[in-house]
């Protein structure tokens, strides 16, 4: 029989490996959902001015350099345009890596305040190794 905890929004028993019970998941799930459509994320136009900028910015982070794949970045919306997708247009945009856009996106997510212009990186690109690099070891 599974450990048992409470769901930390309705108080109602759940199964400890999750964060939130099977309702409240679905209830979180639709609320996001409906904030990606709202915000024009899901459109067929703001996809392809996503792969506008990547192949733009060269997959690579404009702010720490490191180059990913369509799913290891992501493309930051300027932040007066309120998370408004679909008036956004290429200029408006820019390719960071997750680390870089966290600290980008997180004094307006936090405060509420617009963040600062984009800076220097913070932190250093990943190393990236070889199995031959690794085997050395």
């Amino acid at each position: 029989m599974p450990l048992l905890k409470l769901c930390p929004r309705c108080g109602c028993t759940m199964e400890s490996t999750r964060k939130l019970c099977v309702e409240c998941q679905q209830a979180d799930d639709r609320r996001r959902n409906a904030k990606r459509r709202e915000s024009g994320r899901t459109t067929a136009a703001w996809q392809r001015l996503r792969f506008a900028a990547l192949r733009r910015d060269s997959y690579a982070c404009q702010r720490c350099g490191q180059t990913g794949t369509r799913h290891t970045l992501t493309v930051h919306l300027r932040p007066e345009l309120r998370g408004n997708h679909r008036i956004a247009a290429l200029d408006d945009l820019t390719t960071l890596c997750r680390s870089c856009h966290g600290s980008v996106d997180a004094p307006r997510a936090h405060t509420g305040m617009t963040p600062s212009p984009l800076r220097a990186a913070s932190h250093a690109p990943r190393p990236r190794f070889s199995r031959s690099t690794l085997s050395a070891f």
